[in-house]
């Protein structure tokens, strides 16, 4: 490849459309040796051929590297930005957090979800985990959905996290409300400047109707059967609800008491009923091939 020559990198949408996205650099000469070819620290803001929505390259480096901190930086600080994959002569550059799905659902309350795609270093440079975490698979779950809130909210002060004695996170001013799950692949984040809130992401697991008599009560058993289906979206509620209450001590059978609902249901209703809190509350269920999400927001 020689100076001038065009650099085609490409990026399949994360996005369930099937589309792809396409974009060209010029090669240039630069550094000491003069085999060092570059792209000239070219970015390239590039959208789907079918959904639109927005691909970032971001080339920095020759011989099939790329600067992934850099890339990383440029990706963080982008909220549209959803993917970026290049191919450089037939070597991957770098695969970057793809969005699968991101909602306002309100004017100043955000849901997304992403697929965690990448190592751990991806992370932190923007983030490092304030406690100590062996487990390699738990500690990446952990920074990506850190990641996730300032994906967001670009200010959201990520490094100001503290962690209560019920292992809630919170915000010591409240700027934010939060609420961060993962399971399997996925990390999810539910964020508000103004409402409490809560959600709980699962992937489909046979394992989960195992323990669901330790977490239903006798009228949810009786509509729940071995359906794996409603026991996960059971699960996933109480466990919203139970971030959203945040103090603790909460018996999943007994304190929280679910409405019948069939399966596929998008809206459910739970009852929260201790001493200090007695509330209902109306849930919202998104289900998808490979997991399901409930979430609760307090308005």
């Amino acid at each position: 490849m020689a100076k001038g020559d065009n650099i085609t990198l490409t990026a399949a949408c994360p996005a369930p459309c099937g589309g792809a996205a396409e974009g060209r650099v010029e090669a240039s000469r630069k550094g000491a040796r003069k085999n060092t070819i570059l792209a000239a620290t070219q970015r390239k803001n590039v959208k789907c051929s079918i959904c639109e929505i927005s691909v970032v390259f971001n080339l920095r480096k020759s011989a099939g590297k790329v600067s992934r901190r850099s890339a990383g930086r440029f990706i963080y600080h982008s909220l549209f930005t959803s993917a970026f994959s290049g191919i450089y002569e037939h070597s991957v550059l770098f695969l970057g957090m793809p969005l699968y799905s991101s909602t306002d659902l309100t004017d100043d309350t955000r849901l997304a979800i992403w697929t965690i795609a990448e190592p751990e270093f991806f992370f932190t440079d923007l983030y490092v985990p304030q406690v100590a975490i062996s487990h390699p698979r738990k500690r990446l779950e952990h920074v990506a959905g850190r990641f996730l809130l300032t994906h967001l909210f670009s200010d959201f002060p990520v490094k100001d996290i503290l962690v209560s004695e019920t292992k809630k996170p919170y915000l010591n001013n409240k700027q934010f409300h939060f609420s961060i799950s993962h399971s399997g692949h996925y990390a999810a984040a539910l964020v508000s400047k103004t409402h409490n809130v809560g959600m709980d992401l699962q992937v489909w697991d046979e394992k989960l109707l195992r323990i669901a008599p330790k977490f239903l009560n006798d009228s949810e058993k009786a509509f729940c059967g071995n359906d794996l289906q409603l026991n996960t979206t059971v699960w996933c509620a109480k466990e919203a609800a139970f971030k959203w209450y945040g103090r603790g001590e909460v018996d999943f059978s007994e304190h929280m008491i679910l409405e019948p609902f069939e399966a596929g249901q998008k809206k459910i209703r739970l009852h929260f009923q201790k001493p200090d809190c007695n509330q209902w509350l109306d849930l919202e269920v998104h289900l998808t091939q490979d997991f399901a999400l409930v979430w609760v927001v307090e308005y």
